[in-house]
């Protein structure tokens, strides 16, 4: 309980005196205000437990997808370039979880349309209802992946907070029905390059990254940024990280990589 007492001082000070946003929430409450501090906007969010409530901390106070000031510039300056030639900037987001990135980047780039992609129904019913109230963010209730196969969906925990998908049938407790994966071809599919431009793709699925870049990876070319949490951490001895870098060479002639905290972005000079 202490410890959670200084974490809520740590994160007041912090969100009045640097972060863009103030995550509001009376002790012990299920329900969570965003104010965006620039417009007074109020973004209702509904919140399970404590896991849930440091997610919002995490991307809306310290702002997890706000980089250096050089980064954020040349960010805006791309949107802006999209939008001043009429098209639609797609942001893709991998792992939405209770939808507070995708919700983040609908804020912060307000003409874009964001594809939250998530694979747990825990989570997915979450993200549902604290999706901003407006057409421009699509949810689809999958896992990403190079190819379509069947796959399990597992928990560690009864929550949706470490879920993660795998071919094989193993001993956890929470085992969840055989579904079949989507890819990001075929979600770009159905977002013509005539109209929409890739633009941030954000990737965070629990160490299944080593097969999303196994193969199918022609994608990366298209989008000028890459946001990923690479989980060799999670997963020791597994060399996680070994086919996204691959695969990056592979694709992308120019590049530049940044690592912030838990995440590596990929700026696509190609």
């Amino acid at each position: 309980m202490f410890r959670e007492f200084l974490k809520f001082i740590y994160y007041a000070v912090y969100q009045l005196l640097f972060s863009n946003f103030l995550v509001l929430r009376f002790f012990g409450s299920k329900k969570v205000i965003i104010l965006r501090k620039k417009n007074f906007k109020l973004i209702p969010q509904n919140i399970r437990d404590l896991n849930d409530l440091n997610t919002l901390r995490q991307i809306f106070i310290k702002e997890e997808y706000k980089f250096s000031k050089d980064i954020n510039k040349l960010i805006k300056v791309e949107y802006n370039k999209i939008v001043k030639k009429k098209k639609i900037p797609l942001i893709i987001d991998c792992g939405a979880n209770i939808c507070a990135s995708a919700n983040y980047f609908s804020l912060t780039y307000e003409g874009s349309e964001i594809v939250g992609i998530e694979p747990d129904q825990l989570n997915f019913d979450l993200c549902v209802k604290n999706k901003i109230k407006n057409s421009k963010i699509h949810l689809i209730k999958n896992a990403v992946s190079c190819d379509e196969f069947q796959y399990n969906l597992e928990r560690k925990n009864k929550d949706g907070r470490s879920s993660f998908i795998d071919l094989k049938k193993n001993n956890l407790n929470y085992l969840i029905d055989q579904q079949k994966t989507t890819t990001i071809n075929d979600i770009l599919i159905n977002f013509q390059f005539d109209t929409y431009k890739p633009f941030i793709i954000k990737i965070d699925i629990e160490g299944h990254e080593k097969k999303l870049f196994e193969k199918n990876t022609e994608w990366m070319n298209y989008f000028k940024f890459i946001i990923i949490e690479l989980h060799d951490w999670m997963l020791p001895g597994e060399n996680i990280s070994s086919n996204f870098y691959s695969a990056l060479k592979n694709n992308i002639n120019n590049y530049d990589l940044y690592n912030f905290g838990e995440n590596t972005l990929i700026i696509n000079k190609s």
